[in-house]
């Protein structure tokens, strides 16, 4: 169950997102706000990730369920928006459980990789450091709490989920669009 602060932070990401867009849109037509804003789709991710949690926060309130929200809702209405309704509907039967929760406990988990003793893992953008830790499971973490917009997060989630194996000692590997992933002296 959320709490007053986890729906009022939710929210403000929602009214933020928002203003950010007009703002943007305010800039673009010389001040004025045109009555057509254009969008970009990791704008509207964004918007869908906090509006979706906001919803399923509020259903699992109203009925006692959880698990009712996975990183996949916002990204099936996002490509399937005609679907919108109907999964909403979906979504707040008191019946309803994500599947994502169901799925073997193996299947959608960060492999618990570590570099070799005296190495830290870092991940970069553009070769700058973002955040580091002992595992990978730790970078995951640590960045879900960075702010990211959710497209890029879901983006790096994604890449390490497919990484079989480490950077060597002192290498890097390319994870997405920008961001790398490195092996590093611990110092």
């Amino acid at each position: 169950m959320s709490t007053p602060d986890w729906r009022a932070e939710k929210s403000a990401e929602l009214v933020k997102h928002l203003c950010h867009l007009l703002a943007r849109a305010k800039v673009e037509n010389a001040g004025a706000i045109p009555d057509l804003i254009p969008v970009s789709r990791s704008d509207l991710g964004g918007l869908l990730w906090n509006a979706t949690k906001l919803y399923c926060e509020a259903n699992e309130d109203r009925t006692g369920q959880d698990s009712t929200w996975s990183p996949e809702l916002p990204e099936f209405l996002q490509d399937h928006p005609e679907q919108c309704e109907e999964t909403l509907g979906i979504v707040a039967t008191e019946d309803y459980r994500d599947p994502y929760y169901d799925r073997p406990l193996d299947e959608g988990v960060i492999p618990d990789l570590a570099p070799p003793a005296g190495w830290v893992l870092e991940v970069r953008l553009k070769r700058a450091a973002v955040v580091r830790g002992a595992t990978l499971r730790e970078l995951a973490v640590k960045l879900s709490t960075v702010g990211l917009d959710s497209h890029v997060y879901l983006g790096v989630r994604n890449a390490f989920l497919q990484l079989a194996q480490l950077p060597a000692p002192g290498e890097s590997v390319p994870i997405f669009l920008e961001w790398q992933l490195w092996t590093l002296p611990l110092s």
